[in-house]
């Protein structure tokens, strides 16, 4: 028996919050000098297919690639694409700004 109520949704929140820090890491190890939208949809790809054929078994409550109509899957790749252009971004810049202030001094 799981975790029921308004706690449910806090922990959710922090453990997708984890996770999401967790993944900017292995972003940032991996390709933080890439700095092309590519890196980051192609990163996102790789995270939808690591979490639904990978990772599935462990997430029973999540219907598999097959069980899912078109549209769902559809819209969950897209969301990761968008995850990964997201990270991707966000961690090149940083980056990019921390070479240009190295330069600076």
């Amino acid at each position: 028996m799981g975790v029921r109520g308004p706690w449910a949704h806090v922990i959710g929140i922090l453990v997708l919050s984890l996770l999401s820090i967790l993944i900017a890491w292995v972003y940032h190890a991996l390709f933080r000098k890439i700095n092309t939208v590519w890196a980051g949809l192609w990163f996102g790809l790789a995270l939808w297919v690591v979490i639904f054929f990978a990772l599935h078994p462990l997430v029973p409550g999540v219907g598999s690639f097959r069980q899912l109509d078109w549209n769902t899957n559809i819209t969950i790749l897209c969301l990761f694409l968008i995850y990964g252009l997201f990270v991707g971004y966000s961690i090149s810049y940083e980056h990019l700004q921390e070479e240009l202030e190295k330069q600076r001094n």
